[in-house]
């Protein structure tokens, strides 16, 4: 055989490898406007409650995951991110800027449902306050990320609720940062130049920019 059949004869071979065999796509991403002062750019399958092709606020996304198994010889643990995101508005007042009281009215209605709150994560970024709380419940096994992102628009705040869950099967999970796994798979984009509160003098305004997290 000669060595131009031999290449043509490889050639082919990789060609009709198994589709299995290569690198599966990475999901897509979704940009969604949830409200003309919002975006939520998240990653995953879409569910959609609508027949529309264009993402909404009503969406939700799915994002197939393999976790750490508690043993490292063990195989990864199936799992899945659901991922949704909303906006709330209200007159600027000191209690919509109490985020740590918003969650607890938040987190109160959730503990009948079995979730429980592990840890607070608080953080001010460039005219933006936001308070991510993570969690779980037992049955079914799930863990959670909710993060409410806030900034002021005039004398409005403009709050988004970005709600993430990971779902798996009942299997003991090694160690797992559910806030870094959110973070890069989702982003919340404010479409206004940010301020925020000043303690010293009240609102006073930021440099002009678009508050970005993610």
């Amino acid at each position: 055989m000669s060595v131009l059949a031999r290449t043509l004869i490889a050639a082919l071979a990789l060609t009709a490898a198994p589709a299995a065999a290569q690198d599966a796509p990475k999901p897509a991403w979704h940009s969604v406007l949830i409200d003309r002062d919002a975006m939520f750019e998240v990653r995953g399958e879409r569910r959609s409650r609508t027949s529309s092709d264009t993402p909404s606020k009503d969406d939700v996304f799915v994002l197939p995951l393999k976790l750490p198994a508690v043993r490292e010889d063990s195989p990864p643990v199936s799992a899945r991110m659901v991922c949704y995101a909303g906006v709330h508005k209200a007159q600027l007042s000191p209690s919509e800027l109490d985020l740590d009281l918003r969650y607890e009215q938040f987190a109160e209605r959730r503990k009948e449902r079995g979730f429980t709150t592990d840890k607070i994560v608080r953080a001010d970024k460039g005219g933006v306050r936001i308070l991510h709380a993570i969690g779980q419940r037992p049955d079914p096994h799930e863990h959670f990320v909710i993060s409410l992102i806030t900034a002021v628009r005039g004398d409005t705040v403009v709050s988004v609720t970005r709600n993430c869950t990971v779902q798996h099967v009942p299997r003991a999970l090694g160690e797992v940062d559910f806030l870094a796994l959110v973070e890069r798979n989702t982003k919340v984009r404010f479409t206004f130049p940010t301020a925020f509160l000043d303690n010293r003098n009240g609102f006073s305004p930021f440099k002009k920019f678009v508050g970005m997290l993610g």
